[in-house]
């Protein structure tokens, strides 16, 4: 007969806040490409992230880098002339400005015609729905 009380329970060695940290920075903040080299589960990376500060502080700080690092690039192809560039910065920073794009839809019912609609407003005083209104 095995003794399960007096046997060890299999546990995996824990990973320093250290190696962590070493490896999101190895890796800009790739959470993903960092807990491969830690040797450990994407879930780790994050649960360090949520329960150290100082890992967090160097996850944010990588990614940070990263946003710059991208835009950047985004305002290099700016300067180069790229039309896509200056499009989607126009779009996304200068929206006040109308740099928008507009999207219509036209929404029909069956075969092109109309939506027909119910819209209840709630029980009148008598406690019934004779307050409901229908739209064809």
């Amino acid at each position: 007969m095995i003794d399960h009380k007096n046997k060890p329970m299999c546990k995996q060695p824990r990973i320093s806040k250290e190696k962590i940290i070493a490896a999101l920075i190895a890796k800009r903040g790739l959470v993903y490409l960092a807990a491969e080299m830690a040797g450990c589960s994407v879930a780790t990376v994050y649960n360090y992230i949520n329960k150290y500060p100082e890992v967090a502080e160097a996850a944010n700080h990588q990614n940070g880098m990263m946003g710059d690092f991208a835009e950047g690039k985004l305002f290099e192809a700016i300067k180069n002339g790229d039309a896509w560039a200056i499009a989607f910065y126009l779009k996304t920073k200068h929206k006040k400005r109308g740099y928008v794009e507009k999207i219509e839809n036209e929404i029909t019912g069956s075969n092109g015609g109309p939506i027909k609609t119910r819209i209840i407003i709630g029980p009148d005083e008598d406690g019934d729905n004779s307050n409901d209104t229908t739209g064809d």
